[in-house]
């Protein structure tokens, strides 16, 4: 279970989210974000969120969108308390980003998180 995907499938996930490839950068969210919405919410908090929040940082537009779609789906995982400390900030510094793709899907994973 969660042991195992901490020993063996969290860490070359964070290797490739450091690959130089865009697209295996882009995977590397995907596979995060899909891994937290089955594993314990505490484990989705501890080790994942961090990885994914790095990433918001990251030179390549596509990979700021997806770590702003994936944050929608995280948000429910990690509880109200995270959200409103963790991903909320960074969804309102993504909001200012220089890419308009960026700022659409920071802005409509802000509305998904108001409705709740």
């Amino acid at each position: 279970g969660a042991e195992w995907a901490i020993e063996y499938l969290i860490p070359p996930l964070n290797e490739i989210r450091k690959h130089t490839s865009y697209l295996r950068r882009v995977i590397a969210v995907q596979a995060f974000v899909a891994m937290s919405t089955v594993m314990e919410p505490e484990i989705a908090r501890t080790e994942i969120l961090p990885l994914i929040l790095q990433m918001t940082t990251d030179n390549v537009a596509n990979i700021r969108f997806n770590v702003a779609k994936g944050l929608k789906t995280m948000a429910p995982v990690c509880g109200s308390q995270v959200t409103d400390s963790q991903i909320r900030p960074v969804l309102a510094f993504l909001v200012e980003d220089p890419d308009r793709d960026v700022r659409f899907f920071a802005k409509k994973t802000i509305e998904s998180l108001d409705e709740k």
